[in-house]
């Protein structure tokens, strides 16, 4: 099965992926999420900046994340990239 074909986790797999993991809060720190997507913490607070993660970022400070539905972004943030870097070009953007 191809990148393009995968299926999105849904709320229950990510539910029981983290049940008995307390490194892993239900809110998450900007550290915490940072390692759980094994990012710098620098690189998310940009892409968070950049409009990445909406759904599960509460601004302010601290960052925080709500950790299902930034798991489920994550998952997809290729996805969100490549959209962006289309929509990018036919604006008339060049980023190469």
């Amino acid at each position: 099965m191809g990148r393009r074909n995968r299926k999105p986790l849904g709320t229950d797999e990510i539910e029981v992926a983290f049940r008995n993991d307390p490194s892993f809060p239900p809110i998450l720190s900007l550290e915490q999420a940072a390692q759980l997507a094994h990012l710098a913490p620098g690189t998310l607070k940009r892409l968070v900046c950049e409009g990445f993660f909406a759904n599960s970022v509460r601004r302010g400070k601290p960052i925080a994340f709500w950790r299902n539905r930034f798991v489920a972004e994550a998952m997809e943030l290729d996805r969100a990239r490549e959209r962006n870097r289309h929509s990018k070009q036919q604006k008339g953007g060049n980023d190469q």
